[in-house]
């Protein structure tokens, strides 16, 4: 027996035994393809099922045209399978011809002719391996689209989520960095008072808060030092040598050099100051004596009104 070229399978749905069948078999054996031998009681539809069939070579009845029934049904469940119709008898011109414009793929007669058989067969079976190798790259093609498709979405997904993380620990990093010339001990917090007591206590309180504070005594010592230093918060008492805190803020918030800095005023006082309370005040806030441990609270929102009076406020 000659070594097979191809794992292929051959359904004989021809029952009889006389000699042109029998060297059919033998020859298709020959060529090393699979045969199923069908029963004469098969469902043919239903007997293909039982392999991936590559030809089918089934008995032509003439009358009626019976043969025919079956096929648009074959054709339609299996449509990569060869029809092959084997007939004792030679067949009728017409006969072939319908039998061919419905979808048959050839025609086998009792007059078995080896070398024809063998071109017929050969070629139909030559169709069926590249159309089974077309089919099969496309099938694995688009495997492969599918999965880069699902693999692109599942970046997308990813890469998205990354740019969300990303511009959370930005905006993080950013309030981090700024938070820092505050609260790592840049000078930015100037304290204004000509009490040396009432600038220990103040800068005390700061500096547990590793907030280094710039030292003023007067009025105008402070504005000379914010020229410099363009502070951030100004805490000043309220009566000052040279002037007063609201006068000093006034004088602060209108000069060009000094950025609009948040003004807290400290005093002795036990209640709040009127005019300091105004809307059209210079002063931002305003601590009593007995609420001086409320300072750190009032730098913070300081420092974060600071940042909403200017979008692009920067120092």
């Amino acid at each position: 027996m000659k070594k097979a070229q191809h794992e292929l399978f051959v359904y004989l749905g021809i029952t009889g035994t006389s000699k042109p069948v029998k060297d059919m078999i033998q020859w298709i054996e020959e060529k090393g393809w699979k045969v199923v031998k069908g029963k004469k009681s098969d469902d043919v539809i239903n007997a293909l099922v039982q392999q991936p069939f590559a030809i089918a070579i089934l008995p032509y009845e003439t009358k009626d045209c019976s043969s025919i029934k079956n096929l648009y049904e074959i054709k339609i469940k299996y449509p990569e399978l060869s029809v092959m119709y084997f007939s004792e008898n030679e067949i009728d011109y017409e006969h072939l011809v319908y039998a061919l414009n419905e979808g048959a793929d050839g025609f086998l007669t009792g007059n078995f002719d080896k070398i024809k058989t063998m071109t017929v067969l050969e070629r139909k079976v030559s169709s069926h391996m590249s159309h089974t190798k077309l089919v099969n790259k496309a099938q694995s093609l688009e495997r492969q689209l599918h999965q880069v498709e699902h693999e692109n979405v599942a970046i997308k997904t990813m890469a998205a989520e990354m740019e969300q993380k990303l511009t959370s620990l930005t905006l993080v990093v950013n309030d981090m960095l700024t938070s820092s010339e505050l609260y790592l001990g840049a000078k930015k917090v100037l304290v204004v008072s000509d009490s040396n007591y009432q600038k220990n206590v103040i800068s005390n309180s700061l500096r547990e808060k590793n907030i280094q504070p710039v030292m003023a005594s007067s009025k105008k010592e402070a504005i000379e030092v914010a020229k410099t230093m363009s502070p951030i918060v100004v805490v000043s008492d309220y009566e000052l040598d040279d002037g007063t805190g609201k006068e000093l803020a006034s004088e602060m918030k209108s000069d060009p050099e000094i950025k609009n800095p948040y003004i807290i005023i400290c005093s002795a006082a036990t209640e709040l100051r009127d005019e300091l309370l105004s809307p059209t005040s210079p002063v931002d806030d305003f601590l009593c004596k007995q609420s001086l441990d409320e300072l750190i609270s009032s730098v913070v929102i300081a420092y974060y009104t600071i940042k909403q009076r200017s979008a692009n406020y920067s120092r």
